[in-house]
């Protein structure tokens, strides 16, 4: 929905969703540091590099990730400093140094709830945390009595909280170089109690304790889903191809040193298999593979068509998303070729086959010169027309095809060569 946004701000303005930024918001507030891709950021000798740490506390650099391509999302770069002249915007009703930077109405209407996030009640443990709605962008919740308005930020490498009181006049950025952290709302919190003058509370030892009772409850090691004992309906080489989807664009399936291989985004992956026709998606580096649990790796599973052949690719991202498989054409031989071509008859009705460019066409009467993909050995698929497919056969004596077999979905049909 932020790309969305984004794009329907570029419709209306006629100008990039950067060039929006930069001309009504980083211009006019100061923000001279702040930049909007990965390219400038590598430029600035004075940014941060991006950090996570592993569940054995080992610390590792991670690269950069351009998402110029939903850039609205996410790709600012800033700095506390900068940042802090954003939440000036805010704390005075859209204002910044008297120029009216956000309409005051929508400002009022943006840090209002305008959907329920979540019930949270009061505990006893936390009396004074409580109800967690939506604003426009904005999370809002009741924090020890003072109405905060938030949002936190997670790309690799880093991350982030924005927060301020309206009531109090009280603005807070946290920004670390640590991947999925709890450290900007411990922090947050930290500079939050100080600057409302209430009691002193240990926000740390209250995440390290929450992170400590999650780690003492061990969940089972053994998979219940999976269905232990079974194995691919195909071989491994069969599942390889060009995959499909309209939103998400190509995959492709490799098969490489007896593994199947993908890339999902920037990353290689490889293809465990988990049960049946579903494999595990195993992330893969230089260095080593690294090994997720198989609740949290993702899974891809694959279908046949009623012919027995994948036909496409299931993922969960996280919803299942469907990438149908494009029928990858093997090359026909010249002679091949001089042996298909020709008329052939079935009932009262003659088929033409003839070629071009080394692609063999069926010219069915009353419809359309239909082109199909080879598959080889003679079989192919009828590109326009799923399941429907033709096999020819070769007479060996002749070397020309004596039969064409039209496959359809309502059976298989023989039409027999004519004799020129």
């Amino acid at each position: 929905m932020y790309l969305a946004q984004g794009m329907i701000a570029e419709k209306m303005t006629g100008k990039s969703w950067e060039d929006n930024i930069r001309t009504h918001f980083f211009n006019p507030l100061g923000m001279s540091q702040s930049n909007l891709s990965i390219a400038a950021m590598k430029a600035d000798k004075n940014a941060a590099l991006g950090y996570t740490v592993d569940d054995n506390k080992n610390i590792t650099y991670m690269p950069y990730y351009n998402i110029n391509g939903m850039g609205p999302a996410g790709s600012i770069n800033s700095s506390v400093a900068e940042m802090a002249n954003w939440l000036k915007v805010w704390l005075n009703g859209g204002k910044f140094n008297g120029q009216q930077i956000l309409p005051a109405s929508y400002v009022q209407e943006a840090m209002s709830s305008q959907m329920v996030m979540a019930a949270s009640l009061p505990t006893s443990k936390r009396p004074d945390l409580h109800f967690a709605n939506y604003g426009l962008g904005w999370m809002t919740a009741s924090y020890r009595g003072h109405y905060r308005v938030e949002h936190g930020g997670n790309i690799d490498g880093f991350s982030a909280s924005v927060a301020f009181f309206p009531s109090d006049s009280v603005g807070i950025v946290v920004l670390t170089n640590q991947n999925g952290s709890d450290v900007p709302g411990v922090v947050r919190n930290l500079i939050s109690d100080q600057l409302l003058g209430l009691s002193y509370v240990n926000w740390n030892t209250r995440g390290v304790e929450q992170d400590s009772a999650e780690t003492e409850i061990k969940p089972l090691e053994e998979d219940l889903k999976q269905v232990k004992g079974t194995k691919p309906s195909h071989l491994l080489a069969d599942y390889v191809g060009q995959y499909h989807h309209p939103a998400y664009g190509q995959l492709e399936i490799r098969f490489e040193n007896g593994v199947l291989k993908t890339h999902l985004a920037t990353k290689e992956h490889s293809l465990e298999h988990y049960h049946y026709d579903t494999f595990t998606l195993r992330e893969r580096s230089t260095d080593k593979e690294k090994k997720q649990d198989d609740d949290e790796a993702q899974k891809i599973t694959f279908h046949t068509d009623f012919d027995g052949n994948i036909k496409s690719a299931e993922i969960d991202l996280p919803e299942s998303f469907e990438f149908a498989r494009k029928p990858a054409a093997k090359e026909v031989s010249t002679k091949d070729i001089a042996a298909y071509v020709g008329q052939y008859i079935v009932g009262n009705m003659k088929i033409t086959i003839t070629a071009k460019d080394g692609i063999i066409y069926m010219d069915v009467p009353g419809q359309k010169n239909y082109e199909t993909v080879s598959q080889g050995n003679h079989n192919f698929k009828i590109k326009d027309l799923a399941g429907f497919a033709i096999r020819f056969e070769i007479d060996e004596t002749s070397a020309r095809a004596t039969n064409l077999y039209a496959i359809q979905p309502n059976g298989t049909f023989v039409a027999k060569r004519i004799n020129e």
